[in-house]
């Protein structure tokens, strides 16, 4: 028994390993048109503006006409800001975020261990993207630097799966456009799951030596029909896991207890 509870501790060791970050999800304006609201238009991501509360996030042409020409980092659009209410046309300076004026925020609906986002300089601009908890507290800050004219793309890679929101814009009165962000999707154990895991492995344990001191004397001919322990919460492969090392067990000590039979056998004939 201590061999397969030792197995159960290293299969939940194993399950409860943190992943690599999963499949990546693009969040583009570009499949949209020209001041389309966007803000809950993709899967896993809400999308808002702070600091000016009556904006939303649209899908705005990058054309910059300081640099005339289009400055966005994939496709044409970019994401930009524009009143809840009316039917203003998008302008050039709503392209731009700044932490002085408006604020871009990512909130994801599962804390995310990845994401990334490109910074757009249109001239000499200083930008960052910072990464909060779902407690709200600052996980991690990326600068861009005094970049000119060049797009910088901002990544946060942590460890677990605790980034719950992002906001990113230009420093002070830095107004830079944003683009092409990516998140990665959760592949790792909540928490929750882990502690039920454990707690599982602990009713297992018990299980599995009740069973035991009931069937001292099974035949392994006869284990497809004993009653199996009510594990079947476990994952399957968990669970496949455990009846082959119980059965392994069981099989051992069948053949002890038959050379033990023999060996008894033999002395009685002897003597």
């Amino acid at each position: 028994m201590q061999q397969l509870l030792t197995t159960v501790c290293l299969v939940l060791a194993f399950v409860s390993t943190p992943l690599r970050a999963g499949p990546l999800v693009l969040v583009d304006a570009d499949a949209f048109s020209v001041g389309a609201s966007v803000g809950s238009a993709f899967e896993g991501v809400t999308l808002s503006v702070v600091g000016v509360p009556d904006r939303r996030v649209v899908g705005m042409d990058g054309y910059s006409a300081h640099n005339g020409r289009n400055i966005a980092s994939v496709g044409s659009l970019v994401f930009g800001a524009l009143p809840i209410l009316g039917s203003q046309a998008p302008t050039a300076t709503e392209q731009g975020w700044e932490t002085d004026f408006r604020t871009f925020r990512a909130d994801f609906t599962n804390p995310t261990q990845f994401v990334s986002i490109d910074l757009i300089a249109d001239d000499d601009d200083l930008g960052q993207l910072q990464a909060f908890s779902a407690s709200g507290d600052l996980l991690e800050t990326v600068s861009t630097g005094l970049i000119v004219d060049k797009v910088f793309t901002a990544s946060v890679t942590r460890p677990t799966s605790d980034i719950a929101y992002i906001l990113v814009a230009g420093i002070g009165s830095e107004a830079m456009l944003l683009d092409n962000l990516r998140f990665a999707v959760n592949t790792v154990p909540e928490p929750s799951s882990i502690a039920l895991l454990l707690g599982l492995a602990g009713v297992l344990a018990g299980v599995g030596h009740l069973r035991w001191q009931a069937t001292p004397h099974i035949q392994v001919a006869d284990r497809r029909m004993t009653k199996q322990p009510s594990h079947r919460l476990l994952p399957d492969e968990l669970h496949r896991v455990v009846d082959k090392v119980f059965w392994a067990q069981t099989d051992k000590r069948t053949r002890e207890e038959a050379r033990e039979g023999k060996n008894e056998t033999e002395k009685r004939a002897g003597s």
